[in-house]
């Protein structure tokens, strides 16, 4: 018994750091994404472009999966077969939105 309170215990503390890191990590994955829409943009061919579109569909896919309620995904009313992919600070307060093809984010 006494193992499982310390198993318990550091669980606890492990799921605690994670929760006080859970802004931080979803303001990195944010960026990522950001800076691989960025590099798709000036990709130099279409398959350097399609591999920073696939890390920037990677880094908006996690906040989705971690931090749903932070994230939010809508049909872009103009073009339907993407979404934007909204994510708000908790820090800030500031909302991000990035477009990605609707198909990876089918739900």
């Amino acid at each position: 018994m006494k193992r499982m309170k310390r198993t318990e215990t550091k669980t606890q503390t492990f799921n605690q750091i994670l929760k006080r890191l859970e802004p931080q990590n979803a303001e990195r994955l944010i960026e990522k994404a950001r800076t691989a829409n960025r590099l798709a943009k000036s990709a130099p061919d279409s398959r350097a472009r399609r591999r920073a579109y696939r890390v920037k569909t990677e880094a908006l896919l996690n906040p989705r999966r971690r931090f749903p309620a932070r994230t939010s995904v809508k049909t872009d009313p103009r073009t339907p077969s993407f979404v934007i992919v909204e994510y708000a600070s908790p820090q800030t307060g500031a909302r991000c939105g990035l477009h990605a093809s609707a198909h990876d984010f089918a739900y």
